[in-house]
């Protein structure tokens, strides 16, 4: 080895990671981020492929999708839905098993995670204002809520069926899960809502519905650590809800950062600029926002825990551990 260089063998982000029954080969994870250009058509892309074959040679050992909204159109506009027997028919993207493939050819090693989500049209926990149009969305009743556990447990074997080697729910910056989660934006009296307990009463039914089929195949879950929204999830309630989160029986917990609402807060009270973020789309050319477009400002903005805020996902930030002596 020459004079300046330094191997890298000794620290640890480069050696073997454990998530559940997971191995990674190293601990660098690639975060996910909003793949827009394939929910439209439901169709994977060449380019999106692309995206990711190049992130597998770039070494990262756990690779977490873009999220996909595992709720079909039409089931919670049902006062007591019931699921078809087609449901993942209705909620598939064409072709997504090919991302399995395709990052397993570049970097044999690489681990897969496919990111799910209950996202729906003009539904929520709770009737709270849209920070942009200020209506009110629908809450969901309790046939609804456990609708979509349902449809969470059938899109998870899905996914173990298709080769992924993990599932992570995608419960931060304010999408239906997330505001399962925050006080902010439950606000319901019945078994999910109310308590912290409650509140994360949809996760641990979903993982229970999904462990009696898929046994221990790792789920994670991405959630805020803060929402960065008087009264939602803070530094000082996060512990609690942690607790709730670990007693649900997930693999592992993604921390992140930001709602909605950030958007219409000032640099001041924040202490960053909150925008939307559009370095964390896969691809840029979108197929149409999922929610009502935000203010087209387009310079990054970054949470205090790394993550973006907006209509993309947000990364966080890695610490490597100094060489052992």
């Amino acid at each position: 080895m020459t004079e300046g260089e330094m191997r890298r063998d000794h620290y640890k982000l480069f050696s073997e990671g454990q998530i559940g029954p997971l191995t990674l080969p190293n601990r660098l994870v690639r975060s996910a981020t909003w793949d827009p250009s394939i929910l439209g058509p439901r169709r994977m892309s060449e380019d999106v492929l692309a995206v990711y074959r190049r992130v597998a040679e770039g070494g990262s050992g756990l690779i977490i999708t873009g999220d996909v909204s595992v709720v079909p159109p039409g089931l919670l506009d049902q006062d007591e839905p019931v699921i078809p027997p087609d449901l993942y028919e209705q909620v598939r993207i064409e072709g997504y098993d090919r991302l399995v493939e395709t990052v397993c050819r570049a970097a044999p090693g690489a681990r897969m995670v496919a990111q799910i989500s209950a996202d729906y049209p003009g539904v929520a926990p709770s009737d709270i204002p849209s920070p942009w149009s200020h209506e009110r969305p629908r809450p969901l009743t309790t046939a609804q809520v456990r609708a979509i556990v349902l449809c969470l447990a059938e899109v998870i074997a899905a996914r173990q069926a298709e080769g992924f080697d993990g599932v992570q729910f995608h419960a931060a910056h304010g999408g239906l899960l997330s505001r399962f989660l925050s006080p902010y934006s439950n606000r319901r009296q019945d078994e999910y809502g109310g308590t912290t307990r409650n509140r994360a009463h949809i996760i641990r039914e979903a993982v229970d519905r999904a462990r009696q089929r898929v046994g221990d195949f790792p789920i994670l879950i991405k959630m805020n650590g803060t929402d960065y929204v008087e009264g939602g999830i803070d530094l000082d309630n996060l512990p609690e809800l942690a607790r709730e989160i670990q007693r649900a029986d997930v693999d592992a917990v993604e921390i992140s950062g930001g709602m909605w609402e950030c958007l219409l807060q000032s640099k001041q009270t924040l202490g960053f600029r909150p925008v939307p973020a559009p370095e964390s789309h896969t691809l840029r050319r979108a197929a149409g926002p999922r929610y009502p477009d935000p203010p087209r400002r387009r310079q990054p903005g970054r949470g205090a825990a790394g993550g973006h805020l907006g209509r993309g996902q947000g990364g966080f930030h890695l610490a490597v551990p100094a060489p052992d002596p």
